[in-house]
């Protein structure tokens, strides 16, 4: 399906572009169809914050009248609202609990039970922002077997024992 671009005005085209040739076109679009915050200023003029895990960076946007106006890295804005860092994938394993951890990284919560080992969190606006596996190995191994056999996991490798509590694993970008 063909997605017309989004309207701008003369200073997007004109200053904001060039500006910012770094930020692309589908980072923009991105942000406004899914922000992670959003604000009204006092002229009207709405900012949208969002996560690009691609330029690994936030980047704010602002629409003056549903046009886009302006664009840029965000430099602190979002940090101000308690969202520091980037929104990273954590995942952890507890060897010992045989316990996997899935999240953002962010407090979690609000959890919903939608099977006797699997529980989802949700952060204050009811998005899901964690998953807690019980039994993973049980639950997992099975799958991650699977997938290495026919080359579609990549490297599949364990991280053993975590002692207390969960260790770090592996991070990656973007928004759970």
């Amino acid at each position: 399906m063909y997605n017309a671009p989004m309207e701008t005005i003369g200073y997007y085209e004109n200053q904001a572009r060039r500006n910012h040739p770094e930020i692309r076109d589908e980072w923009v679009e991105q942000v406004v169809a899914n922000p992670h915050h959003t604000e009204i200023q006092d002229d009207g003029r709405v900012r949208h914050y969002g996560y690009s895990a691609e330029a690994g960076r936030w980047i704010r946007v602002v629409l003056d009248d549903g046009k886009l106006l302006n664009r840029f890295f965000d430099r602190g804005g979002i940090a101000k609202m308690g969202n520091t860092g980037n929104p990273k994938l954590r995942i952890e394993y507890d060897g010992e609990t045989d316990t996997l951890w899935l999240g953002n990284g962010r407090p979690t919560p609000n959890g919903e039970d939608i099977s006797d080992a699997v529980v989802v969190f949700f952060d204050d606006d009811d998005r899901p922002n964690a998953v807690s596996i019980d039994h993973a190995a049980e639950l997992l191994l099975p799958l991650l077997t699977a997938l290495g056999e026919t080359g579609t996991a990549g490297k599949v490798g364990t991280a053993g024992k975590s002692g207390k509590g969960a260790a770090p694993v592996k991070a990656a970008d973007g928004p759970l």
